[in-house]
């Protein structure tokens, strides 16, 4: 492989690229660069070569090991940023791996010490990218004998490996240079016989002496199978097979049906299935859980009828738990009935106002007890008390003008009027006051 090959190997690789795809060779600014470039571009820079004997390789032999150079760049705006300048260059270095790795698939063992330098704002335009330098080894470089005189031929290869055994040499050669030095080794040796190809005892082909047979090989160039006497052996490869996810939940309970992954996938994705919250009915749909996820209960609120035609509901409150139950924690308090004059008839629950049961009335509701003077009267008349009038008072008021009240209760002693007086049905009462120049009133209240 000559340096003429290398470029030209380069060359097509880098013009194959999707975007960093325009070849130039520049070595002179002044001869070689073209006034405008197309952006992206790739420029062949000059180059390094070092003649190389490599121990354990063919004795003797010199390698051609060249160091190559290519500015990969792109323009920018002269206004430029420091994001814009870093997005130019790591696109030129992403261009760069992409170089190499395609080199690299098919010259494993020849690409080396690659090296990624960045480059910015060179030349008269803002040009930024990287400058990617690395080495490409040829094979075994023989002499052309045809430029001197007289000739001089390069040594047959049975020459070159007298010295080495061929288990070391075949290690290092490729599958086609195995099929050249066995043609090369009969034509200078004698006949050779055929050999077969077997795979698990099987024969599928014979290479004819003095032919050769495309053999499968592996990425970094090296033959499948194995010379055994005149009998290439290829292990056969056991069939493969696409796995089978199955997909539960933490009580081993399966989440719809298997899923197959395709054999020798790079990655193959499996979303696990949301959850979902429902409301008691197991229809209305509160919420989704992401698998993995939470959610948090809103808080709730206890919705009530007012009356017939009127809603209402309490204010929001945490939820708690309460044994299989979700309870908020708020408590509605107890309603108390009570008569007119403030006497507690009995606690009313919710449970009451819903079945619309409440606690029998026995007695009515008093509003007030009141008497009236016209003026000069001193006192009233006595009064049966009925059952209109009977019950328990708290308070009492007046007029104001009348001095102080006593009343005398059942025709007993006059006492004076306090806050309470309890009445029952047939006592008589009669009120009198102090001052009696004007009308005047007195009047009891629960």
């Amino acid at each position: 492989m000559t340096a003429s090959d290398i470029r030209n190997i380069i060359k097509t690789v880098v013009e194959a690229h999707v975007t960093h795809n325009n070849w130039y060779s520049i070595w002179s600014v002044a001869k070689d660069r073209e006034s405008v470039l197309t952006y992206p571009a790739v420029i062949w820079g000059q180059w390094t070569g070092r003649l190389d004997e490599n121990p354990g390789e063919v004795s003797g032999a010199l390698y051609l090991n060249q160091l190559c150079r290519l500015l990969i760049i792109t323009d920018v705006g002269t206004d430029r940023t420091p994001e814009e300048r870093d997005q130019a260059v790591e696109a030129a270095n992403s261009a760069a791996t992409d170089i190499i790795l395609n080199l690299r698939a098919s010259y494993p063992r020849e690409i080396g010490n690659v090296v990624i330098t960045t480059q910015f704002d060179g030349y008269g335009a803002l040009e930024t990218g990287v400058l990617l330098s690395f080495t490409f080894k040829s094979d075994a470089l023989c002499l052309d004998g045809d430029e001197f005189n007289p000739p001089e031929d390069c040594p047959t290869f049975a020459e070159l490996i007298a010295l080495l055994e061929w288990a070391g040499i075949k290690a290092d050669m490729s599958v086609g240079q195995i099929a050249d030095a066995t043609a090369d080794l009969c034509t200078g040796g004698g006949p050779c016989e055929d050999a077969t190809v077997l795979i698990n005892g099987t024969e599928i082909d014979t290479i004819v002496s003095g032919g050769s047979l495309d053999i499968p090989v592996l990425q970094d160039g090296s033959p499948v199978g194995s010379l055994v006497g005149s009998e290439w052996i290829v292990p056969a490869c056991e069939p493969h097979l696409d796995s089978t996810v199955k997909l539960t939940d933490s009580e081993d309970a399966l989440i719809g049906a298997p899923i197959t992954v395709p054999y020798n996938s790079v990655l193959f994705q499996v979303i696990a299935p949301d959850g979902v919250v429902r409301a008691t009915n197991g229809v209305d749909v509160i919420d989704n859980v992401l698998s993995n996820g939470f959610l948090d209960l809103p808080t709730s609120v206890i919705r009530y009828m007012e009356d017939a035609e009127t809603t209402a509901q309490t204010g929001p409150t945490d939820t708690q738990k309460l044994g299989a139950y979700l309870s908020p924690a708020q408590i509605i308090p107890f309603r108390e009935l009570k008569y007119a004059n403030a006497t507690v008839i009995g606690p009313i629950t919710m449970l009451d106002l819903v079945n619309d049961t409440l606690p029998s009335v026995t007695n009515p509701v008093i509003p007030f007890l009141k008497f009236a003077l016209a003026a000069l009267d001193a006192s009233t008349i006595a009064w049966t008390v009925t059952a209109d009038e009977a019950g328990t008072y708290a308070t009492f008021t007046d007029g104001g003008a009348s001095g102080s009240w006593t009343y005398s209760k059942n025709g007993g002693a006059y006492t004076a009027v306090s806050g309470s007086i309890t009445l029952a049905v047939s006592d008589t009462i009669q009120v009198k006051r102090t001052i009696s120049t004007t009308s005047g009133w007195i009047k009891w209240a629960p």
